[in-house]
């Protein structure tokens, strides 16, 4: 029999995407073991899987945050230093050349998180595709750059997996109430 521990390790190794050769030889099972085990904790790997990726975005944005912060005080440190400079001096081109790049990182940095703080309650495949069609045009007009396109993306990216998760789940959860009720 297996343990309840083991089962614990299978849900924190299929959260983080390892295979079933991998978990087999980990845990010392089978790979039909392995099989069971997801049929039987599904619900279990998506709810790790939602709680890692939401880890990953407060770890994330926190790091943005801190690195934004540090930018603007680097910046309005030159810029206070640029003011009580003589410009003729040959140490200012340096300054304002630090200016231009440290101004352009902290655009770069820059990201409206503003249209992703929908409530996740109610969210709809449309909602994200719409987001991400949002996203598209923003990167044409040039309201942003690639990078922070990308950056972007990968938050809108992580919302369709644990959407497609969640709708998989429901489904899964759907076929085991028919299947049940005609036993």
């Amino acid at each position: 029999m297996k343990t309840y521990d083991q089962k614990l390790q299978f849900v924190q190794l299929r959260a983080e995407g390892r295979s079933y050769s991998y978990i087999g030889k980990e845990l010392g099972i089978s790979k039909d073991t392995c099989s069971n085990w997801e049929a039987e904790l599904k619900s279990e790997i998506v709810a790790n899987e939602q709680e890692s990726l939401r880890d990953l975005y407060l770890a994330y944005s926190m790091t943005r945050k801190a690195r934004i912060k540090r930018l603007g005080n680097t910046l309005n440190r030159i810029e206070n230093a640029l003011e009580s400079k003589d410009l003729r001096e040959l140490p200012t081109e340096r300054l304002l050349e630090y200016r231009l790049r440290y101004g352009e990182a902290l655009l770069t940095d820059f990201v409206d998180l503003s249209s992703h703080r929908a409530k996740t309650k109610g969210i709809r495949g449309e909602d994200i595709l719409e987001e991400l069609a949002t996203l598209v045009n923003r990167l044409r007009s040039g309201e942003v750059t690639i990078d922070q396109a990308s950056k972007e993306g990968q938050i809108i990216g992580n919302m369709l997996k644990a959407y497609e998760a969640t709708e998989l789940r429901d489904k899964v959860e759907e076929i085991q109430a028919v299947i049940r009720g005609r036993k």
